[in-house]
């Protein structure tokens, strides 16, 4: 319970007194209740029982006046009407019976309710029999029957009726006894528990009082203690703000220097950035030239290679031409022989022949001297392929080279690219370190100005203090 807190215990309080209350009252509605199931059945039971057994009696003695006016002399006109007015009187005791007989619920009541039925059927049996001797004008029989047979069934109802309300009286007291036995015991039992809900109340309420008025005089002291704590730590706290101001603008003033410097070096280191690039891209147009001039030399020497094979196939046929050209000498002059040996016959056709043999010696020299141009054009192929070949070989050295060079004055650009991300870097972190120095002696102000205000609270919580540990004491 020393670890609750006020609004718990208060709360438990208020919940425990609001039980009590809340039993108090299901108490008083159960005593009600009962009250009211009491009231109920002698409303609903017992008066109306003793209504209708009021109505019966009253039925049972109309009949019997009935019965003994038939036995006085003149009075034809009674006789005359009495079988009518007993059937209205017997329907008005049997409804009442019913009526009755309806609500029965205990043996006792049962059995008392038959002998009364039967002691009241009984007696308008002989109320009947007596009707029939007087009209009959038997009226010594009649008195005799009343006398003896009616004053025995009149006798056995009154007791039967003097029973069943006797009973009914009995049933309504127990009940009304039983209502005023709840009501009695519900009064005592509120009383007991109110007592018991004001003595526990009081029992409580010190009991929570008392604990809270500890826990807030130990709160007090420990809010006392904090207090002075608060005060000297604000004390502390003002000075050091002080010389953290006075550190801070001299930090500030230093590193604006070193800002400056940081700005002139950036500004170089980018310039030479910016001529490392310069240079990286005209190497790499450099080295793209020597890489075209090398791709159409190779191609002029595939070129040479090509004019060289076809020179070789042009000499092939050359060849071939000439061979025709010395067969077709040959055939001249087997043609020439056989003109010959024709004699005249044969003149026109040694003239062909001789023609054919013109042509064929003029195709042979032209075959021989276009094999010789040939052959110079392929001899001159050759030695301009190899020196071809040879620049060719010193242009992809010279590309080697320059990529080479490329390459270096790539890192170098890279290098100086880096450099001045650095110097930027270094910038922006020199920047960023002034505004936090800045930012340094603006809170070294403020905390300045904090301690002061946490002074004056302190002070003004140590008065709080005092005033709670007069309340409490």
């Amino acid at each position: 319970m020393k670890n609750w807190t006020i609004g718990k215990r208060v709360s438990i309080l208020c919940a425990l007194l609001i039980s009590f209350i809340v039993i108090c009252g299901a108490v008083a509605v159960i005593g009600l209740l009962n009250i009211s199931s009491n009231l109920r059945e002698i409303a609903t039971r017992s008066v109306p029982a003793l209504e209708e057994l009021s109505k019966i009696q009253g039925g049972v003695l109309e009949a019997r006046g009935s019965t003994l006016m038939m036995a006085v002399p003149g009075m034809g006109n009674v006789k005359a009407l009495q079988k009518q007015r007993m059937a209205k009187i017997h329907a008005y005791v049997s409804a009442n019976f019913k009526s009755y007989e309806s609500g029965i619920t205990d043996p006792q009541d049962r059995r008392q309710f038959d002998a009364l039925h039967t002691a009241v059927e009984q007696y308008f049996a002989m109320c009947e029999n007596f009707r029939v001797l007087a009209t009959d004008n038997k009226v010594p029989d009649a008195v005799n029957l009343y006398s003896t047979t009616g004053h025995t069934a009149y006798t056995a109802m009154k007791k039967a009726m003097a029973a069943e309300v006797k009973f009914n009286n009995e049933r309504a007291a127990q009940q009304l006894a039983a209502g005023s036995r709840a009501m009695r015991h519900a009064i005592e039992l509120m009383s007991w528990l109110a007592f018991g809900a004001f003595l526990g109340g009081c029992i409580l309420a010190y009991i929570v009082i008392k604990g809270i008025n500890e826990s807030l005089r130990h709160s007090v002291n420990e809010v006392a203690a904090f207090a002075q704590q608060a005060r000297g730590a604000a004390d502390q706290l003002a000075a050091s703000s002080n010389q953290l101001a006075t550190g801070s603008s001299e930090q500030a003033a230093t590193l604006e220097e070193t800002s400056a410097s940081s700005h002139q070096i950036s500004a170089m280191t980018t310039r030479n950035a910016e001529n490392a690039t310069a240079a990286s891209r005209l190497m790499a147009e450099v080295d793209t030239r020597m890489t075209e001039a090398g791709t159409r030399l190779e191609a002029m020497v595939e070129s040479m290679s090509a004019i060289d094979s076809s020179s070789r196939k042009i000499g092939s046929i050359m060849k071939v031409i000439d061979e025709i050209a010395f067969q077709t000498n040959l055939l001249a002059l087997n043609a020439a022989v056989e003109a010959a040996r024709a004699g005249e016959a044969g003149a026109g056709f040694a003239v062909v022949a001789d023609e054919v043999r013109a042509l064929a010696q003029r195709c042979a020299e032209a075959a021989r001297n276009t094999s010789s141009l040939i052959e110079e054009s392929v001899t001159n192929a050759k030695v301009g392929t190899e020196r071809i070949e040879g620049v060719t070989s010193v242009i992809h050295s010279v590309a080697g080279h320059a990529a080479r060079v490329r390459n270096v004055v790539d890192e170098v650009s890279a290098g100086a690219q880096e450099q001045d991300r650095g110097n930027q870097q270094i910038k922006s972190a020199l920047e960023a370190l002034e505004m936090m120095t800045q930012t340094t002696a603006a809170t070294a102000e403020e905390s300045a100005a904090a301690s002061a205000q946490l002074q004056a609270q302190a002070k003004a919580m140590e008065a709080v203090v005092i005033d709670l540990s007069v309340l409490v004491q």
